[in-house]
């Protein structure tokens, strides 16, 4: 399934998003608005739910905090230009291996492929195996910084 993913940097522009869709925030404080449009098979492949998406994220120390709403196309293409020069293309696989489910993430432009698996339990990941480096921790891997 392609990804196509961006991110609003102006946080003046993210506001006026989030009023004119009606999002209240209440104690939600994102650092992170983006929009995301799925291609052809999404929901038959299990990767959404919808076709396009806009998400916050709220980054505490100990977890992080999503929100995701759906939109329409006509919203996502009034949006998306507010994404410019903060975006990625990728296709998403999804790959059971040794019984742990992973997502695999290969950039369409540049040599880039990324596997994330999730763990309900911190003692679990002894038992995922290792596929390359771990740069979980390290912010410079992150879809937001990999944007361009």
């Amino acid at each position: 399934v392609t990804i196509d993913q961006g991110y609003v940097r102006d946080i003046q522009v993210a506001v006026v998003i989030l009023q004119e869709l009606g999002i209240s925030l209440n104690d939600f404080k994102p650092n992170t608005i983006r929009l995301r449009q799925f291609g052809v098979g999404f929901k038959t492949k299990g990767v959404s739910k919808h076709r396009y998406v806009l998400t916050l994220k709220d980054k505490k120390p100990t977890k992080t905090r999503e929100a995701e709403f759906k939109l329409t196309q006509e919203q996502f293409d009034k949006y998306w230009p507010h994404t410019k020069g903060a975006r990625v293309h990728k296709k998403r696989m999804l790959k059971t291996i040794r019984k742990h489910s992973f997502e695999l993430d290969a950039f369409m432009d540049r040599f880039l492929l990324i596997a994330e698996c999730e763990v309900d339990k911190q003692e679990l990941l002894e038992k995922v195996p290792v596929l390359g480096n771990d740069v979980s921790n390290d912010k410079n891997w992150s879809n937001k910084s990999l944007a361009k």
